[in-house]
């Protein structure tokens, strides 16, 4: 895919890039169930938004202004000696962008944003059917 890509963190604006991406990603991971509609994501995202108790971050990676890529993650501390843990629950990149280091750019984003925070461990896990997808 030609253009500059771009990771950042959602904000309000970017609700519609989300439930595109969302929509997505549900296509991909569960093709016999129709996917949230946008209507769904973005209340979500305003419930999210305004709920200091759901700590859902969003990080969008876009190539020439257009979504590509998705990380929803949360930040926790589970213990007194950990120095916090950054989790990914999912992450997607849309198959036009894969192969081109946009996951790979997007797990660069959130070491570095959990460094920032001083975090120190990383967490994620994958779904069984992906491992065709990182080799």
């Amino acid at each position: 895919m030609a253009g500059d890509m771009t990771i950042r963190l959602a904000g309000p604006d970017d609700h519609e890039a989300i439930a595109a991406m969302n929509g997505a990603m549900d296509l991909f991971y569960n093709p016999q169930l129709p996917p949230n509609s946008a209507g769904e994501v973005v209340a979500l995202m305003r419930r999210i938004a305004t709920d200091d108790h759901l700590g859902t971050l969003v990080a969008l990676a876009f190539r020439s202004g257009v979504p590509v890529g998705i990380a929803f993650f949360v930040l926790v501390h589970p213990g007194r000696r950990l120095g916090g843990v950054l989790f990914v629950k999912d992450l997607f990149v849309v198959e036009e962008a894969r192969g081109a280091g946009t996951g790979e750019a997007l797990m660069t984003f959130l070491a570095g944003f959990a460094r920032d925070k001083g975090i120190t461990r990383i967490d994620l896990t994958a779904e069984p059917q992906n491992a065709g997808v990182w080799g």
